[in-house]
């Protein structure tokens, strides 16, 4: 059970449209209303859903089938790709402050575009990285629908009828665009380009960040213990720090 129905008059922000299908970025509303008749007091712009609506003959929908028969003639929530509003429990995520904060868990999608035939979403979520865990916010891509040739970027050729995640680095994907049998993107340094690599890095090819000494992590956002100009005290390796 892949998708879901409009959920509770979703703020649409983006769009895109293939030969025969849609997309739209959605932010959700901030508290449950009643019915689809009630207006939303309120819309969480930092979160964004993914609905789909069309033919979905190559799985361009991602709704987890594929069919000439099969169409969405309503939009439909991606759930494996939506935003959740949950209470914290003590120590569950570094979003958390105090036990009664909510927060957004899941995934935010942020971008979509569409080729005739095929889909590409692009989108945060949060994933435990290096030795430590710690938890980041980073960027992602999933794609799904016709893979012909190779348009999907899983270095293959096998349809996707669920959104799929490519294999990437920490980059940032932008300007997605697609077309019959091809697929589009520009691609940035983490945390956003108004704060390439913290300012503590440089922005080097695909997407990665060359951290100044003293600083780590994938968007140079941590300094090294014992400070960024002394790191390690002056005892050790600052890449173990």
């Amino acid at each position: 059970d892949y998708a879901g129905s409009l959920v509770g008059q979703p703020y649409i922000t983006k769009f895109a449209a293939g030969a025969f299908h849609s997309l739209a970025v959605a932010s959700p509303c901030f508290t449950p209303i009643k019915s689809m008749d009630d207006a939303c007091p309120a819309f969480d712009f930092e979160a964004g859903d993914l609905y789909v609506w069309g033919n979905n003959k190559y799985g361009q929908l991602g709704t987890g089938s594929n069919a000439d028969t099969k169409y969405e003639a309503v939009p439909k929530l991606i759930t494996m790709l939506n935003t959740i509003s949950t209470r914290c429990r003590f120590g569950e995520t570094v979003d958390c402050v105090q036990s009664d904060d909510y927060f957004r868990i899941g995934k935010i999608v942020k971008d979509v575009a569409a080729g005739s035939w095929h889909s590409l979403v692009s989108l945060n979520q949060r994933e435990d990285i290096g030795y430590r865990r710690s938890s980041y916010q980073v960027n992602r891509m999933f794609t799904m629908g016709n893979n012909d040739e190779g348009q999907l970027g899983h270095s293959d050729t096998t349809l996707r009828d669920i959104p799929t995640q490519i294999e990437s680095n920490f980059v940032r994907f932008h300007h997605l665009g697609g077309n019959y049998y091809q697929s589009l993107f520009t691609l940035g340094c983490p945390p956003d380009d108004g704060n390439v690599c913290d300012g503590a890095g440089f922005c080097r090819e695909q997407g990665v960040c060359d951290c100044y000494a003293g600083y780590r992590g994938q968007d140079c956002s941590i300094e090294c213990d014992g400070g960024a100009t002394t790191p390690c005290s002056g005892h050790g390796s600052p890449a173990n720090a």
